[in-house]
């Protein structure tokens, strides 16, 4: 419950993936994927009469609701490597940012946080996605290629 948030899409994904890691079921395949969400809601112990409802209105979502768990169960495991690339990326270009003290440090903790919960948890809003391109920004221009961190400064004390 914890890790997954009490979100059973996400759970849902992750039982899709056991079933096709490789190629995934396919982009907006919600068809083939709410059975998945559906199995997630009785494991987690969802009352059978809230499943009954869902499956007559047809209101099952697909499984996912996480940027990399969906990208996964819907395209396979070459776009879930992506992914992680560029969270590694991130996550490099925030560790350097941090370590020096500006005005925009707390912004730059609260973009993370919600870039991390979003990136395993939820999809990100518009805001956050405009962020990711700036920290990827940040990556290309200021990013030394022989001394990757050693030389790269956002904002001057």
């Amino acid at each position: 419950g914890l890790v997954l948030s009490g979100r059973a899409p996400v759970y849902g994904a992750i039982l899709g993936i056991m079933d096709r890691p490789i190629l995934g079921f396919g982009s907006w395949r919600h068809d083939l994927t709410s059975p998945y969400v559906a199995q997630a809601m009785i494991d987690v112990g969802a009352d059978s009469r809230i499943l009954n409802n869902l499956r007559r209105g047809a209101k099952t979502s697909g499984a996912g609701h996480s940027v990399l768990f969906q990208a996964w169960v819907e395209n396979g495991i070459v776009p879930a490597i992506a992914y992680m690339c560029i969270f590694f990326i991130v996550m490099r270009v925030f560790i350097f940012n941090i370590r020096y003290e500006n005005r925009l440090t707390p912004y730059f903790i609260v973009t993370i946080v919600s870039f991390t919960w979003a990136f395993f948890f939820s999809p990100p809003g518009m805001g956050l996605r405009f962020f990711v391109g700036l920290y990827l920004a940040f990556y290309v221009v200021f990013m030394d290629k022989k001394n990757s961190l050693s030389r790269m400064a956002v904002l001057p004390k």
